[in-house]
Protein backbone atom coordinates (compact mmCIF):
# COMPACT_ATOMS: atom_id res chain seq x y z
CA UNK A 1 0.00 0.00 0.00
CA UNK A 2 1.25 3.72 -1.31
CA UNK A 3 0.58 6.28 1.04
CA UNK A 4 -0.46 9.76 -0.56
CA UNK A 5 0.31 12.62 1.67
CA UNK A 6 -1.11 16.01 0.29
CA UNK A 7 -4.62 18.47 1.38
CA UNK A 8 -7.62 16.54 1.87
CA UNK A 9 -11.03 18.07 0.70
CA UNK A 10 -12.16 16.55 3.86
CA UNK A 11 -11.16 14.38 6.91
CA UNK A 12 -11.05 11.01 6.93
CA UNK A 13 -9.34 8.01 5.18
CA UNK A 14 -10.65 6.58 2.08
CA UNK A 15 -9.62 3.57 -0.17
CA UNK A 16 -10.15 3.67 -3.98
CA UNK A 17 -8.76 5.23 -6.86
CA UNK A 18 -6.34 8.14 -6.48
CA UNK A 19 -5.75 10.82 -9.13
CA UNK A 20 -2.99 13.19 -9.06
CA UNK A 21 -2.45 16.78 -10.75
CA UNK A 22 0.99 17.69 -11.35
CA UNK A 23 1.54 20.78 -13.06
CA UNK A 24 4.34 21.10 -15.81
CA UNK A 25 5.95 23.82 -16.79
CA UNK A 26 5.73 24.70 -20.60
CA UNK A 27 8.80 25.42 -22.15
CA UNK A 28 9.26 27.37 -25.33
CA UNK A 29 12.25 27.63 -27.76
CA UNK A 30 12.81 29.12 -30.95
CA UNK A 31 12.02 25.84 -33.33
CA UNK A 32 13.09 26.06 -36.94
CA UNK A 33 10.44 28.39 -38.13
CA UNK A 34 10.14 30.05 -41.34
CA UNK A 35 8.01 33.02 -40.84
CA UNK A 36 7.83 34.45 -44.36
CA UNK A 37 6.76 30.38 -45.58
CA UNK A 38 4.20 30.09 -43.18
CA UNK A 39 3.03 33.81 -44.18
CA UNK A 40 3.28 32.54 -47.65
CA UNK A 41 1.67 29.59 -47.36
CA UNK A 42 -1.31 31.62 -45.21
CA UNK A 43 -1.84 34.18 -48.24
CA UNK A 44 -2.13 31.13 -50.61
CA UNK A 45 -4.73 29.61 -48.53
CA UNK A 46 -6.60 32.78 -48.19
CA UNK A 47 -6.44 33.23 -51.88
CA UNK A 48 -7.96 29.42 -52.10
CA UNK A 49 -10.53 30.19 -49.89
CA UNK A 50 -11.66 34.03 -52.18
CA UNK A 51 -11.65 31.81 -55.26
CA UNK A 52 -14.00 28.54 -53.99
CA UNK A 53 -16.22 31.22 -52.34
CA UNK A 54 -16.90 33.03 -55.37
CA UNK A 55 -17.20 30.12 -57.34
CA UNK A 56 -19.89 29.20 -54.88
CA UNK A 57 -21.64 32.65 -55.39
CA UNK A 58 -21.47 32.86 -59.02
CA UNK A 59 -23.14 29.18 -59.11
CA UNK A 60 -26.00 30.43 -56.23
CA UNK A 61 -26.53 33.04 -57.88
CA UNK A 62 -26.72 31.55 -61.81
CA UNK A 63 -29.16 28.82 -59.68
CA UNK A 64 -30.95 31.37 -58.77
CA UNK A 65 -31.62 33.09 -62.26
CA UNK A 66 -32.57 30.14 -63.26
CA UNK A 67 -35.20 29.17 -60.76
CA UNK A 68 -36.58 32.76 -61.27
CA UNK A 69 -37.26 32.41 -64.81
CA UNK A 70 -38.84 28.64 -64.34
CA UNK A 71 -41.30 30.57 -61.76
CA UNK A 72 -41.80 33.80 -64.25
CA UNK A 73 -42.65 31.43 -67.15
CA UNK A 74 -45.05 29.21 -65.18
CA UNK A 75 -46.79 32.07 -63.52
CA UNK A 76 -47.12 33.60 -67.02
CA UNK A 77 -48.68 30.43 -68.12
CA UNK A 78 -50.46 29.93 -65.63
CA UNK A 79 -52.57 33.78 -66.08
CA UNK A 80 -52.61 33.38 -69.70
CA UNK A 81 -54.61 30.28 -69.09
CA UNK A 82 -56.90 31.38 -66.80
CA UNK A 83 -57.87 34.51 -69.05
CA UNK A 84 -58.93 32.12 -71.64
CA UNK A 85 -61.33 30.34 -69.13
Amino acid sequence: MKICKGVSASPGLVLGQVSRLERHVETFSTGPFDPERELRQLEDAVRTAQSELDCMAERAASTRRASCCKFSKASTSASKSSRVS
